[in-house]
């Protein structure tokens, strides 16, 4: 692919004719080379020499008198001058919250292993399935001007960030709940027809364009399947047909017109045209439809459907950018986990970790002699499994002998009271190796008696500038 199609800039500069190959100049009179539009015939293009430009841009014609006066160039019509202000697309701040529908059966599923999870991969894991999170959308301003206002549906809660293409989605995608549509038969128009349009991206037939409805009908194309493309460049997709057979399709097509019979009314009222079914819609139910505000909330199911481009675009941006450090979608589900009652500490590699037990850290010397050696195994082995535990305190027993039953028995009743901690992987660990001492106690904070004692663990998020969340873990005297 080469500049000009990547770019639609030509690298040139200078007028065209000054672009031309050398072969094409012509020879003068006078033998010399010169191109073919001279400095003289390049003055005439422009409008006259140089000397003109004292009068003003004026052109000169002669009077009966063989004179020259002066007259000003006509000034070209206002409208034609005017341009359209191009369209001020709103800055929108995209984040990520956990669904409640998908949130629910995750904690069950955690709930129910006793196992230790990785905060972070669950907020991936929840990334990945749109049913599992929600899109919020936020207008904010800029320097250049305030925030503009964005419009959702209040059926499918799809955004927009105009209201005529939440308007034209809601005609597009939820008439029926508001007309009932009928197909009625009626006389193919009348007349010669030497062509006839035909949208290229549809294919659909529109009429020739000196047909009274040509314009509503492209209208309504336009808004039901291509209200993303500027209607302007829309209409350059528009080609003419001249083959008679096309020709009488379209008559054929225009003899059935579409019937629209209100519903919610007592006394229906019915419409033949769309034009005037879409100036009811906008005036009575369009209001209940779209709703204005600065702030909404999404499915990730409706955010991957949206009509709205420039809305879509933004979401997937966010979205890669999040998946890549999910840390906004980290911080909102350990607020969530922590009023599911869920557990949340961190290990001294700084990795946060969820669970559905809270950590009790245990004396060894207060226990039975199997716990204790359970205990004191894993301590001098952290980040060992099962098997490896079974492997030195019970060597060369099968694994359905007694001995081996007892450990596992153990290890299983240490793990459900949240003196031994049992990772996603497998390994093993104690709450007093994952404690982490990088912070100061806070000022009054009671600290832990001795030996003989446990102490329960409450993790706070402690999340600074952006970087991971990382609660710690403090340790508070047991009743």
């Amino acid at each position: 692919m080469d500049n000009k199609e990547l770019y639609g800039v030509e690298i040139a500069f200078g007028p065209a004719w000054a672009r031309q190959a050398p072969e094409k100049w012509v020879i003068s009179e006078t033998g010399q080379k010169q191109h073919p539009k001279s400095k003289r015939a390049w003055q005439t293009e422009r409008g006259g020499n140089r000397d003109s430009k004292r009068f003003g841009n004026l052109k000169r014609r002669e009077t009966n008198s063989g004179k020259f006066e002066a007259r000003k160039k006509s000034a070209p019509p206002a409208a034609e001058n005017k341009r359209a202000d191009p369209e001020v697309l709103p800055v929108i701040t995209v984040s990520f919250i956990p669904e409640r529908r998908g949130l629910k059966p995750l904690v069950r599923q955690l709930s129910s292993t006793r196992r230790a999870y990785s905060l972070f991969e669950i907020a991936a894991t929840c990334l990945s399935k749109p049913e599992f999170y929600a899109a919020v959308l936020e207008s904010v301003g800029k320097e250049d001007h305030p925030a503009t206002p964005l419009y959702q549906c209040t059926v499918c809660k799809a955004v927009f960030s105009g209201k005529l293409k939440a308007l034209a989605h809601g005609l597009g995608c939820h008439i029926s709940m508001f007309y009932d549509m009928e197909e009625k038969e009626g006389e193919p128009p009348q007349g010669n027809f030497t062509c006839v349009a035909r949208c290229t991206l549809s294919g659909e037939l529109l009429g020739p364009p000196n047909y009274h409805a040509f314009n509503e009908k492209l209208l309504e194309l336009h808004r039901s399947r291509f209200s993303g493309m500027p209607v302007d460049h829309y209409r350059k997709k528009i080609i003419n047909e001249t083959d008679p057979a096309i020709i009488e399709q379209w008559k054929k097509q225009a003899a059935r017109k579409m019937i629209y019979r209100t519903k919610l009314l007592s006394t229906p009222v019915v419409f033949e045209r769309i034009a005037i079914m879409e100036q009811h819609f906008r005036e009575n139910y369009a209001p209940g439809l779209v709703r204005e505000g600065f702030h909404f909330i999404i499915p990730a199911t409706t955010s991957h459907e949206l009509d709205d481009h420039h809305v879509k675009m933004m979401i997937q941006e966010a979205w890669q950018k999040e998946n890549r450090f999910p840390i906004n979608m980290a911080i909102a589900i350990q607020q969530r986990f922590r009023r599911l009652g869920l557990h949340i500490f961190r290990t001294p590699s700084k990795m946060t970790f969820v669970s559905s037990v809270r950590l009790h850290p245990i004396d060894p010397a207060q226990t039975t002699e199997l716990v204790r050696n359970i205990l004191e195994w894993i301590r001098n082995n952290s980040g060992k499994n099962r098997q490896k535990l079974v492997a030195a305190l019970a060597p060369g027993m099968s694994s359905d002998s007694a001995s081996v039953s007892e450990i596992i028995n153990s290890l299983v009743w240490l793990i459900d009271r949240g003196h031994v901690i049992e990772f996603m992987n497998g390994s093993l660990s104690v709450p007093n190796c994952v404690h982490s001492s990088s912070r100061e106690a806070r000022p009054g904070a009671r600290k832990p008696s001795g030996a003989g004692s446990q102490a329960s663990s409450d993790a706070k998020p402690d999340i600074k500038n952006n970087n991971r969340s990382t609660p710690t873990i403090e340790r508070k005297q047991d009743a």
